[in-house]
C-alpha cells in the first residue's frame, strides 16, 4: 500500500495482486511523475488518458483524482503451488488489510485489478465487512466489453466496482478503448466537478475581476469548455472574436499555456465556441 499517514476519503481505491503495486514512498500523490510507482501506476496513467480523464501530473496542482487515489496491495505473496481459480481461496485468507482499508477511505470508486480479487471480496467471509461501507449491490456485475479478455462493472449504494484485468501484453490499446464509456460513466458518478465561468465586460473593473477569474479556475481545471452562443445579432464569428480577444489576455494565455503544455489538459468548443479554437490557434496548433 502507498505509505501515508491518512488514506484520502471518497476517492479512487485501486486493489492489485502481490508484486503488481506501487514500490517506494510516495511524494505527494499515487501519479506523482517522480515515483518510482511500478507498472500498475505507469498503466494506469495511459489507460486514463485513453478514458478522457484527466490528470495533471503536476505535484503542486494535482487534480481531485490525484489527491484521493489510493493503491492497496492484496497481500504479500502467493503460494508457488497455487494458480488460476486456486489462488481465490487464498485471497479470501489474506483480505484483512484491503477490508481494512476499504473502511478507512470508503472509497466511490473500486478498481480491482483481477477477477480472483473480486471473487474474494464478494465471499462470505470479506463481503459483509465491505457492504457495510459500500452499501448493497443494486445488480449483478455485467461485462463492460464485448471483447475476449473479460471486465466488469457492478454499482452499490455508495460506491461502484470496476473489475479490470492486470495491465499485460494482453491489454492492447484497443482493449483498454472498448472500456471507455463506462469507466468514465463510473468517475463521473463519483463527483466530476464542472464549474461555470462569465466573462463579464460592462466596466473596466469587470474585466479585471473576470481576467482574475478567470486565470484561478484555468489553473485548477483539466479542461476547458468554449460553449456555442449568439451576439451581435449573430453577427459570423461574433462569440468567437469576444472568446478569442478574452483570452488573448496575458494571465488568461498563461492560464492555458500551462494547462495544455504542462498538465496535458484538454480544450473543447461548440460551435462559436469551436471558432474561438481556431481564432486563438489552439486548433490546429495547440497554442495561443
Amino acid at each position: 500500500m502507498a505509505e501515508s499517514h491518512t488514506l484520502p476519503e471518497g476517492g479512487l481505491l485501486i486493489v492489485t495482486l502481490p508484486d503488481q503495486g506501487a514500490v517506494g514512498p510516495l511524494r505527494s500523490h499515487y501519479f506523482d511523475p517522480r515515483a518510482a510507482q511500478g507498472k500498475i501506476r505507469d498503466a494506469l496513467v495511459k489507460w486514463f488518458k485513453i478514458w478522457g480523464i484527466a490528470l495533471s501530473g503536476s505535484t503542486k496542482n494535482p487534480t481531485w483524482l490525484e489527491r484521493h487515489t489510493t493503491e492497496v496491495v492484496w497481500c504479500d505473496s502467493i503460494p508457488a503451488e497455487l494458480h488460476g481459480p486456486q489462488t481465490v481461496k487464498h485471497f479470501i485468507q489474506t483480505g484483512e488489510k484491503v477490508a481494512e482499508v476499504i473502511e478507512e477511505t470508503r472509497p466511490k470508486v473500486i478498481l480491482v485489478l483481477s477477477a480472483y480479487l473480486y471473487e474474494a471480496m464478494a465471499s462470505d467471509v470479506l463481503a459483509p465487512r465491505i457492504s457495510s461501507v459500500i452499501g448493497k449491490a443494486l445488480y449483478p456485475p455485467r461485462r463492460i466489453t464485448t471483447m475476449r479478455l473479460k471486465a466488469l462493472e457492478q454499482r452499490f449504494e455508495h460506491a461502484q466496482i470496476l473489475v479490470l484485468p492486470t495491465p499485460s501484453k494482453n491489454t492492447t490499446e484497443e482493449y483498454v478503448r472498448s472500456l471507455s464509456a463506462s469507466v468514465r460513466e463510473a468517475f463521473e458518478r463519483a463527483g466530476a466537478d464542472v464549474v461555470t465561468k462569465v466573462f463579464r465586460n460592462l466596466t473596466a473593473a469587470d474585466i479585471r475581476e473576470s481576467v482574475d477569474e478567470f486565470e484561478k479556475a484555468i489553473s485548477q481545471a483539466q479542461i476547458i469548455m468554449f460553449p456555442g452562443g449568439f451576439s451581435a445579432g449573430d453577427e459570423p464569428d461574433g462569440s468567437a472574436k469576444f472568446f478569442a480577444t478574452a483570452f488573448q489576455n496575458a494571465k488568461i494565455k498563461e492560464a492555458v499555456t500551462k494547462l495544455v503544455e504542462e498538465r496535458d489538459g484538454l480544450c473543447l468548443g461548440i460551435c462559436n465556441g469551436f471558432q474561438a479554437l481556431i481564432k486563438l490557434g489552439l486548433v490546429p496548433f495547440g497554442e495561443i
